[in-house]
C-alpha cells in the first residue's frame, strides 16, 4: 500500500487534476485548521463574536445596526434613540451616527449607522451595550 501525501487540496475532477476548491469549502478548511480562532480555546465559543468578524471585516469599517424596541410609548421610545445617540457619541466608533426610527405597531425598528467602527472588539462592546438595556428587544 502506498500513499500520496497531500499538502494541498485541489479538485481532483477538473481538466488538469488541479482545479481550484469552492470558497465556501476553503473558508471551513481554515476554520477547521483555527486560522480565525484568536482566542484562548475556552473562550472560543458561540459568543465570541469578534474572531470570525475579525477574519471576515477589514476594519475600519461602516457598520449599519438594525435595533428593535420592546413596547414603547412615544416618550419612551424618544428617550431611547437619545440615548442610542448618546452611545454612539461615547463610544470608540468615530465619524457621523445616523438614527432612523420606523413604527411597527408599538415597536420600533431602529436603523442605526456609524460611518467608521475601527474593529470587532468595539462592535461588540456597542452592540453588547445596546442589548443590556432592557428597552431594547433584539439587536442584528
Amino acid at each position: 500500500c502506498t500513499g500520496k501525501v497531500v499538502t494541498e487540496l485541489v479538485d481532483a475532477t477538473a481538466e488538469d487534476g488541479k482545479g481550484a476548491l469552492p470558497d465556501r469549502f476553503m473558508v471551513a478548511m481554515r476554520a477547521i485548521r483555527g486560522e480565525y480562532s484568536t482566542l484562548p480555546a475556552e473562550a472560543d465559543t458561540e459568543y465570541a463574536e469578534d474572531s470570525l468578524l475579525s477574519a471576515f471585516v477589514t476594519f475600519p469599517t461602516a457598520v449599519r445596526l438594525r435595533i428593535v424596541s420592546t413596547p414603547l410609548s412615544d416618550d419612551d421610545a424618544a428617550a431611547l434613540v437619545r440615548d442610542i445617540e448618546a452611545l454612539a457619541q461615547c463610544s470608540e466608533a468615530s465619524g457621523e451616527a445616523k438614527v432612523q426610527v420606523t413604527a411597527r405597531g408599538k415597536r420600533r425598528s431602529i436603523d442605526f449607522s456609524l460611518s467608521s467602527v475601527p474593529d470587532a472588539r468595539a462592535l461588540s462592546a456597542l452592540r453588547d451595550a445596546l442589548k443590556a438595556d432592557e428597552r431594547v428587544q433584539m439587536v442584528f
